[in-house]
């Protein structure tokens, strides 16, 4: 699965547009569209090139002091398999940030 992040920008407009029609985009009051789709910390996303799947990885330390990564977001609206962009997905978190739970 060949999956790129654009312009490697936790607020890129193709990948924000997907995020949008995710259940989990948070809904201001007033209104506004939120600009960014993933809280502090390090963050690994992946993109596919027809910009119908999205998967962002979160690197952070919780109110605990524990460091651990998280799935964010993700959003399949493709016609791939969800199985297969999730497996290639965690390969490219495991890469970024090895050992880490």
């Amino acid at each position: 699965m060949d999956a790129v992040w654009p312009g490697g920008r936790a607020g890129d407009p193709r990948a924000l547009a997907l995020y949008r029609r995710h259940y989990s985009c948070y809904q201001y009051r007033d209104g506004r569209h939120p600009t960014r789709f993933a809280g502090p910390g390090e963050r690994l996303g992946l993109l596919t090139p027809e910009c119908n799947a999205l998967l962002v990885w979160r690197k952070f330390r919780d109110a605990g002091g524990q460091v651990g990564v998280n799935c964010a977001v993700f959003r399949n609206a493709g016609p791939q398999p969800s199985s297969d962009f999730l497996r290639a997905g965690m390969a490219r978190a495991w890469a970024r940030w090895p050992g880490t739970r």
